[in-house]
């Protein structure tokens, strides 16, 4: 356990899980008595990048963990174990991990769960996890390897920055959802008048 202060929770749709994120990674309570939450266990590996987001797949049997460098993790419930998936395409995603903005939420389609999408201030990304894990690993000195990220990436992940600068994300139902927009004239808007103002081509 840990005394960081906490920066954020998630549970899951069953109510029997909770997350906890703080600068020492991320902690899995047991909800199903909730006056008297259980220390479940940690995250492995998650107290060694920033996390940004934390999201429970609706079936309840996973949870996906984003850090830092806009990679993702998708650990099983309960034995708190990396899936076969993410240890087999997780740094696949290159459009991903080049996205210089951080991923902020995990949301799933409620009526696809095979479908994540992880969203950032510029752009949201939509994860197609039922494709599947590959069950022969092929030699590092295979020359496709070169290309293996871009041909998987683009099998996997679609990216869509239509909404931007985006504030929320939200599913609906498997046609509806809701992209909360904060323009940037209107947040420069609600700032007080400057102190100075630089004057260029004078």
């Amino acid at each position: 356990k840990t005394n960081a202060a906490i920066r954020f929770l998630r549970a899951s749709p069953d109510g029997r899980w909770l997350g906890a994120v703080n600068d020492g990674g991320v902690g899995i309570y047991d909800m199903r008595m909730p006056k008297s939450p259980k220390f479940f266990g940690f995250l492995p590996g998650t107290e060694t990048q920033p996390v940004t987001a934390i999201g429970f797949h609706p079936d309840c049997t996973s949870v996906i963990a984003t850090t830092a460098d806009n990679q993702f993790f998708i650990y099983k419930l309960p034995i708190l174990s990396l899936s076969d998936w993410t240890k087999d395409y997780t740094t696949s995603l290159p459009e991903l991990s080049a996205c210089r903005d951080k991923v902020t939420q995990v949301v799933f389609d409620p009526e696809h769960s095979s479908a994540m999408i992880l969203v950032t201030s510029s752009a949201f990304f939509i994860i197609d996890l039922d494709f599947p894990p590959n069950p022969k690993k092929k030699q590092k000195n295979d020359s496709k390897d070169k290309n293996k990220g871009k041909d998987v990436s683009s099998k996997i992940l679609i990216k869509c920055n239509r909404y931007r600068p985006l504030q929320y994300f939200e599913m609906i139902d498997k046609s509806t959802f809701v992209a909360v927009e904060t323009p940037w004239l209107d947040v420069i808007k609600t700032l007080p008048t400057p102190v100075f103002r630089k004057k260029y081509g004078t």
